[in-house]
């Protein structure tokens, strides 16, 4: 479901109408230091939710009206000092767009 070559795996789905989103990462463009970034993809185009500065996940997607509700897991630091935070974001987006 990515819309170019850059790898992705899907975690969560939902339906809204004909439209079909599905939440969960993808990694980064960096050759030398890929990382796991949230994303979500609508009918077959991603969206980024986070930049590439930390390890990122999306693992729930629920679609309200014209707002785009994702939930997932943020992580920063490393090895035995790694902290996890959540993230629930939303978008608003015209529908007719994507």
């Amino acid at each position: 479901f990515t819309n170019n070559p850059v790898i992705g795996m899907g975690e969560a789905i939902t339906v809204n109408g004909k439209d079909v989103y599905v939440a969960g990462y993808r990694f980064s463009n960096s050759a030398t230091n890929p990382v796991v970034v949230a994303a979500y993809w609508k009918n077959g185009y991603a969206t980024t939710l986070t930049d590439s500065t930390a390890g990122s996940w999306a693992t729930a997607i629920v679609v309200s009206g014209n707002d785009v509700y994702v939930a997932g897991t943020v992580t920063a630091g490393g090895g035995a000092e790694q902290r996890f935070g959540k993230m629930v974001l939303k978008y608003r987006c015209n529908m007719d767009q994507m």
